[in-house]
């Protein structure tokens, strides 16, 4: 599905870029229309569309894709820590200095928009929460000089985020970065399993205690324990899934399905 025709994409990443207040009234109506077609999709297909643009990051046009979808996603409740991307964002010889700096500018746009009143702990960077934009976010990336890994320390330093607000993110979130990509390359294999079980249950073989045939538990499942690992508790849990349109559950539903995924990850099968 082609989201933004070309003239349109043009003008999006301009008006993406451009600092607070700058750009004309074609570039304001270009993104206005852009994300109300967003409002028209189902949460379901802007976590396709979001894993999509990322893979597709490279060219101006996939993160433009990528950095609109993810207002929207923000705009749903959905934390970044727990987005969707592709596996194969997450493998590679330079994984973790490709991906850091587009985890900090969602997690930026992130805070911002779920903690405007938010004060950090260096003055200077209270821009980030107060009317910060694509391109202001995407020099703070650069703050604290050279590494991503001093970058991002400084970064922490500076913004010095409660444990709540931390663990919502991909790149500020508690511990490192490439914990964070050893967790998702971990999700991506117990949904391999979960649906090879699914798949088995169909075709009626005995694939083991925890199977299941509806796709749709699986990626309950498969999501309730990206969610644990990531540090939310039950009732966080419960509230996203409740915003993201899923069916009600209860707190006890989440640790059972997490521990359910947790036991598939370790089996052989």
């Amino acid at each position: 599905m082609i989201l933004f025709e070309e003239a349109e994409q043009e003008l999006l990443y301009d008006a993406a870029t451009l600092a607070d207040g700058a750009g004309d009234e074609v570039r304001t109506t270009a993104v206005a229309n852009a994300k109300a077609s967003l409002a028209t999709l189902s949460l379901e297909v802007l976590q396709d569309q979001h894993a999509a643009g990322f893979r597709a990051g490279r060219c101006q046009e996939g993160w433009l894709k990528f950095l609109v979808l993810s207002e929207e996603l923000t705009a749903r409740g959905l934390p970044p820590a727990v987005r969707r991307l592709p596996e194969a964002a997450f493998v590679g010889e330079h994984c973790f200095e490709r991906i850091a700096s587009v985890f900090l500018l969602t997690d930026f746009q992130w805070l911002a928009a779920t903690y405007p009143k938010y004060r950090p702990a260096f003055k200077t960077w209270e821009r980030v929460f107060l009317n910060g934009n694509w391109r202001y976010w995407s020099a703070r990336t650069n703050s604290g000089g050279a590494g991503m890994t001093k970058r991002l320390q400084y970064i922490k330093q500076a913004l010095r985020l409660k444990t709540h607000m931390a663990i919502e993110c991909r790149a500020l979130r508690p511990g490192s970065v490439e914990g964070f990509v050893t967790i998702k390359l971990k999700e991506a294999e117990i949904g391999r399993k979960l649906d090879a079980d699914r798949e088995a249950s169909l075709k009626g073989k005995n694939s083991g205690r925890f199977a299941v045939a509806d796709a749709s538990i699986v990626k309950r499942r498969q999501f309730f324990w990206l969610c644990k690992k990531s540090g939310l508790s039950n009732a966080a849990i419960v509230k996203i899934w409740s915003d993201m349109g899923g069916i009600p559950v209860s707190e006890a539903l989440v640790s059972v399905d997490a521990g359910r995924a947790e036991a598939k990850l370790s089996s052989k099968h």
